[in-house]
């Protein structure tokens, strides 16, 4: 009876079930892990092109700052003085020139008639030429003292992250000092550097052919940023 029993238990076993995959030929993406560190694509030393004491500081060390904001300004008293002199020459020059303008203008008339002499004429022309000419000048002399006046204007040239402030109003800034007035870091974009083994070289360049090779980074939340 013992052995009839597990007979019948044997046969109500259950054939275990199986799963099957075609079996394929695919390409594995080549990871290659290592350590590096964050770079600043961009480093810009914020100098004055004129000297002069700084008059304002518009930001606070370590902002971001966006590419033409306003940075600092300088004292331009001289400056917006040369500005008003150089317009008022102009004024000036464009006074006698328009003078002597309708003086021609009245001598080309007579002339047409011999009402004047050659001479009288020449003298007309030339003095039409001399106004025009103190007026070219005037308008050079405007365009100069207006790119002075710009110069105590400091703007950021690229947008990014300011070091160290190395004046404050009342600092004396001078044109090519070995200490700038302030340094910005661009960092966006950004870069990373790192190194890998020489045995991985040939690995990278074949897909570098192949087409862009991701890069992933770890930001300080611990999420992968990919570039």
């Amino acid at each position: 009876i013992h052995q009839n029993t597990v007979s019948a238990t044997q046969q109500k076993t259950t054939a275990p079930l199986v799963s099957l995959t075609p079996a394929e030929k695919t390409s594995l993406p080549l990871t290659l892990t290592t350590q590096g560190h964050v770079v600043s694509l961009n480093q810009v030393d914020i100098q004055s092109q004129i000297a002069g004491s700084i008059k304002t500081v518009a930001f606070k060390e370590g902002d971001f700052v966006h590419q033409g904001q306003l940075l600092f300004t300088l004292e331009d008293s001289t400056q917006q003085a040369a500005l008003h002199r150089a317009q008022a020459a102009l004024a000036q020059s464009q006074s006698l020139l328009d003078k002597a303008r309708r003086d021609l203008a009245r001598g080309r008339a007579l002339k047409s008639q011999n009402y004047i002499s050659a001479s009288d004429w020449d003298t007309l022309q030339s003095t039409q030429q001399q106004y025009a000419a103190q007026a070219q000048a005037a308008n050079e002399d405007i365009r100069s003292a207006q790119a002075q006046f710009g110069y105590t204007r400091i703007y950021a040239p690229v947008s990014g992250k300011t070091g160290a402030l190395n004046v404050h109003p009342g600092s004396l800034a001078q044109p090519g000092s070995a200490l700038p007035l302030v340094t910005i870091n661009q960092f966006d974009p950004i870069g990373v550097a790192f190194t890998l083994p020489e045995k991985d070289l040939n690995a990278v360049l074949s897909a570098q052919s192949q087409g862009k090779v991701a890069v992933r980074v770890n930001d300080a939340k611990g999420e992968s940023v990919t570039g």
